[in-house]
């Protein structure tokens, strides 16, 4: 605590919050009561001392019971030594500090804290429920939209009308996901309601215990619902995740589940340090600060490569629905998407009413040259590199761009063209490997090799420059500016 006030240079409050065990009259005494086991006394010294240092208060109230469980005797005995501590600002702002009101069966009491402090909340994103949606109306709706606007106008035009229309569709017509601070993907309405029985009959019990007159068949009752609860949330949990890794492209998002704290990949970006040694303050210096790093400027002066043999033009056909369609099927359905929210299972979904809608802009795009500002625009997600010593420097993180999927899909097509004509037409060098469907890196290994053993058995020397890595990634080198 005193380093991470030291770090800012200004005053930090502080929560501490956690189990700790020992038992002192502050928290309210041992097992039901305000007494004192004489060989638990001093336990709670340290955490007082600790309170003095820093001036933490105590929030939870007094005698409140945070642990229930059973003695060597098998009686129930009701404790407090979960604690909450926080600094003397944060502690006038307390608006309550108490157990939770759901209580999912522990025998450790969840504490919810609550201050009335300025703290900038952040807004939860609205979530579309792609997977209840209603494809049939989303598709009328769609279909009757693009009606009456005419395909003939410019390729922004276009763009414009189609995101508009299916924008609106999706949006009136999909449930939204309801915003909760606690949500788990594995969680079920059946759960819930396995919760809600465990409730009333722990409740039931707890009531009559609190007078003095506990009843075996409420406790016995109460202890049956929380194993079918508990038993229920473990076998569904384990059919989730079965679930979940069949699919090889959640592999990456369950391990970084498996243990979030320690995988670098995930992570708040800190403050930077520029080149002149200041660091950043705000977010819009953070993300400036990336960007330059992400993609550096281009150089002003760049020499001029003089006249080049020119190949004859590879003659390009129009655009056909059925490659659209090919890559389209072939598209991954729930890569994230960019900025317009959109996954590609909306274009699978509503492929039969757009298409010639698509087919029509993609080759407008091409003829004319030009890409809709909505494909222009990235959200880019910055990341860690792993194993970096110091994560303050911008170069110690790596982008990732958001891009809309109709773009990429568009985007698929081209590249599966190009593909083609390199191999059709010779585009490349025979020992050109990277980026080429039927050859890797093990082939040109092995290529390397026999080389290697040919000019061995033919006593010759065979030279070999190896060029391990380029300054400049492929999207950011330099390229003649138009004439």
């Amino acid at each position: 605590m005193a380093d991470a006030g030291r770090g800012v240079g200004q005053q930090v409050d502080v929560v501490v919050v956690g189990d700790f065990n020992p038992h002192d009259q502050l928290g309210g005494g041992g097992g039901g009561g305000d007494e004192i086991l004489l060989a638990r006394q001093g336990e709670a010294d340290g955490i007082i001392e600790l309170m003095t240092e820093f001036s933490l208060n105590s929030l939870l109230p007094r005698g409140t019971k945070t642990w229930k469980g059973t003695d060597k005797a098998g009686r129930i005995r009701e404790t407090t030594i979960d604690l909450v501590f926080a600094s003397q600002d944060l502690a006038n702002d307390l608006v309550r500090c108490g157990p939770h009101v759901t209580d999912h069966g522990s025998d450790h009491r969840t504490i919810e804290t609550i201050f009335e402090t300025a703290v900038p909340e952040s807004i939860p994103q609205v979530r579309l429920l792609f997977k209840n949606a209603p494809w049939k109306k989303i598709n009328v709706r769609v279909a009757v939209g693009l009606e009456g606007s005419p395909a003939e106008c410019t390729v922004q035009q276009q763009t414009d009308r189609l995101m508009s229309v299916v924008l609106e569709a999706v949006h009136a017509l999909t449930l939204k996901a309801k915003p909760f601070a606690y949500a788990k993907r594995w969680w079920t309405t059946d759960l819930t309601q396995l919760r809600r029985i465990y409730t009333y009959w722990r409740n039931r019990a707890r009531t009559e215990r609190r007078v003095g007159q506990p009843v075996i068949e409420l406790e016995e009752t109460a202890k049956a619902a929380a194993k079918r609860y508990h038993s229920a949330i473990r076998q569904q949990k384990r059919s989730h995740w079965d679930a979940f890794l069949k699919d090889e492209d959640n592999i990456w998002e369950a391990a970084k589940y498996l243990n979030p704290g320690v995988d670098p990949a995930f992570g708040k970006v800190p403050q930077l340090v520029r080149a002149d040694k200041s660091r950043t303050a705000f977010n819009e210096e953070q993300a400036e600060e990336l960007l330059a790093t992400f993609f550096p400027p281009l150089p002003v002066d760049t020499e001029d490569e003089g006249e080049r043999p020119q190949r004859p033009p590879v003659p390009m056909p129009d655009l056909t629905v059925e490659e659209i369609e090919r890559q389209l099927l072939h598209a991954k359905p729930w890569k994230a998407p960019g900025d317009d929210g959109l996954p590609v299972i909306v274009w699978k979904k509503i492929w039969p009413v757009v298409k010639h809608r698509v087919l029509a802009l993609f080759q407008a795009s091409l003829t004319e040259g030009v890409l809709p500002d909505q494909w222009r625009h990235a959200k880019i997600v910055p990341l860690k590199k792993s194993d970096k010593p110091d994560y303050a420097l911008a170069k110690a993180w790596r982008p990732i761009s958001l891009l809309s999927t109709l773009g990429k899909l568009l985007e698929a097509v081209l590249a599966e063209r190009s593909s083609h004509a390199v191999e059709t037409y010779g585009l490349l060098p025979t020992n050109h490997f990277g980026a080429r469907k039927q050859r890797s890196a093990e082939q040109a290994l092995m290529l390397l090799q026999e080389q290697i053993y040919a000019a061995w058995r033919g006593r010759r020397v065979l030279s070999l420059i190896s060029f391990g890595e380029l300054l400049y990634r492929h999207d950011t080198l330099a390229t003649p500016a138009p004439a």
